[in-house]
């Protein structure tokens, strides 16, 4: 009978910790480790989901993401994929922004390792494992949305130009959005 219950409790561990990790919408190239990410002259990744002005369910209309450029004291600018959108901040809309990567893997992964430990301690397991387990996944939990922001203000502090853009910086000029972000300097 105890075998028959070890089962369940591994998947439940499993799945609470991988749970921690799913919600990153940044393509995998812009998820810079925090050191790099202070390093770069590139800004972090933005989703602008728009969203009705009552009850704040999305409009259907396509949500616009790539590279912060800059967050004006009205104007999001963002370099896509399509060429630079700058999109008012005063309409209604989800903000998720991505300033850098964290190592809510690894964490999950200790954790783990240390919830199977766990069955070195006898009857005492029953103590131990739900611990490693309860404070893994909290931490994995708390550590994947770490870099991951959703306040219109906060967002400036990860553009291109945290301070707006620069008189005389001719921002159509930038182009499209460059998928790798390490393939070379900002244009």
């Amino acid at each position: 009978m105890r075998a028959r219950n070890v089962r369940p409790m591994g998947l439940f561990m499993i799945a609470c910790l991988l749970s921690g990790c799913a919600n990153n919408p940044a393509p995998r190239a812009w998820r810079l480790a925090p050191a790099e990410a202070q390093r770069t002259a590139r800004g972090g990744w933005i989703v602008l989901e728009p969203l009705k002005s009552s009850g704040g369910d999305p409009t259907g209309e396509p949500r616009i993401e790539g590279e912060l450029i800059a967050a004006d004291g009205d104007v999001f600018h963002i370099l896509t994929a399509s060429g630079l959108r700058s999109v008012l901040r005063d309409l209604p809309h989800r903000i998720t922004v991505v300033g850098y990567r964290t190592a809510s893997g690894a964490l999950a992964g200790w954790a783990a390792a240390g919830a199977a430990s766990t069955l070195s301690h006898g009857v005492y397991l029953i103590f131990t494992a739900p611990m490693w387990i309860i404070s893994g996944f909290v931490a994995a939990h708390r550590e994947g949305r770490a870099g991951v922001f959703h306040d219109d203000d906060v967002a400036r502090l990860f553009a291109r130009f945290p301070q707006g853009v620069p008189a005389g910086v001719n921002v159509e000029a930038l182009g499209a959005l460059v998928a790798n972000p390490s393939a070379g300097p900002p244009r």
